[in-house]
């Protein structure tokens, strides 16, 4: 069975920003497993998905991207969930928690079981996760806590990532419309 997840992708410009960074914390820290995907933030996470179910999923999220108009999304500054994770913040998640919730809604009708939704969203880039050895958690985080960060990009669809084997693809974007 496949595993998918789905989420908003930030442009070419951004992503490479954020590629930058988790390449730098791999030189400095060793932590490189969250170089595998690209910039995102997770809507939905992984989930497995029978192979002859995902034309439905395909044909759901694109009907529910078809009925929301883009907008933007502020991230600022960086964010930690100890002693794992370093991730750049969302401003004003609003939105995103909205888009993310009416999803849930849709997916949990036909697709998906509440089981798979029981984490708490807290909408984030990821830059280091896991593999950061705790007893460098703290130097990592005492770098990136006070430096700066400022970006706007305008989220115009969602993406489906599928699991290779190895790394995160993207499988399809649905473009939100407008």
């Amino acid at each position: 069975m496949p595993l998918c997840f789905i989420a908003l992708v930030p442009p070419e410009d951004l992503k490479e920003k954020v590629r930058s960074l988790k390449e730098e914390i791999h030189r400095k820290y060793g932590a490189k497993r969250a170089l595998r995907l690209p910039a995102h933030i997770t809507l939905q996470p992984p989930f497995k998905m029978e192979s002859s179910r995902l034309p439905v999923l395909h044909n759901t999220i694109r009907e529910f991207a078809l009925a929301r108009h883009a907008f933007p999304l502020k991230l600022e500054g960086f964010g930690a969930f100890p002693p794992r994770v370093i991730y750049i913040d969302v401003v004003d998640p609003g939105p995103l928690k909205s888009l993310q919730n009416e999803l849930l809604k849709v997916l949990q009708k036909d697709l998906l079981t509440r089981e798979e939704n029981l984490r708490e969203f807290h909408p984030h880039i990821t830059l280091a996760t896991r593999d950061i050895a705790r007893n460098r958690f703290k130097a990592v985080w005492e770098d990136f806590r006070n430096r700066e960060f400022d970006e706007t990009f305008i989220a115009e669809g969602i993406y489906l990532f599928q699991h290779n084997g190895k790394t995160w693809d993207i499988s399809t974007e649905f473009t939100f419309g407008n």
